[in-house]
């Protein structure tokens, strides 16, 4: 999915608004699981259910005037992700320390929410063996000319990643540096 994926904007601006874009250092117990640091992003007793937080973050997003469907649709991506869960949340730095160190004694780690949330975005949205990236352009172009004549121009592109290759690196990143050697 790129920024232009159906809804990616409302879901991310959801995340942001439940406090899961935050970066400012914590300390939290190795223990901690996504549901209790929702709750604390939330300010509301670590004892509340999934229900019930689903309840609250809807009544938060209602409030700011999103959608019905956009807050379904943010749900429905807290719930894939695991946030109502009991999956322990872990830190990159933890993550890092403990791969090169072994496991750590103390029974707390420092934290930023983002950092935390980008290694369970990373774990769940990374490409497993076997699949690839696509691009998939369709473009409509309506043009009147000069004259009066109207025409419309359809412009596609299908085009998969290899391994270690993503198609937008070649489409995007192409038309970038062609547009950047043209200034020069």
């Amino acid at each position: 999915a790129t920024l232009r994926y159906s809804g990616f904007c409302s879901i991310v601006d959801s995340f942001a608004k439940v406090g899961l874009m935050d970066r400012t250092q914590r300390t939290v117990s190795k223990d901690t699981d996504w549901r209790s640091l929702l709750c604390g992003l939330l300010q509301v007793d670590s004892s509340s259910t999934p229900a019930q937080l689903e309840e609250l973050i809807k009544r938060r997003l209602t409030n700011l005037d999103f959608p019905l469907d956009k807050i379904h649709r943010a749900l429905d991506s807290y719930r894939w992700l695991g946030l109502f869960s009991n999956q322990q949340v872990v830190s990159a730095a933890a993550s890092a320390t403990t791969a090169s160190l072994g496991s750590v004694a103390s029974k707390d780690m420092n934290i930023t929410v983002l950092e935390s949330f980008c290694k369970l975005l990373e774990s769940k949205l990374s490409y497993k063996p076997g699949e690839r990236d696509m691009v998939l352009l369709y473009h409509k172009f309506g043009i009147q000319w000069r004259n009066g004549k109207q025409e419309q121009r359809t412009s596609t592109l299908v085009s998969y990643g290899g391994i270690g290759q993503a198609p937008g690196n070649v489409w995007l990143g192409g038309g970038c540096g062609v547009s950047g050697y043209s200034a020069m």
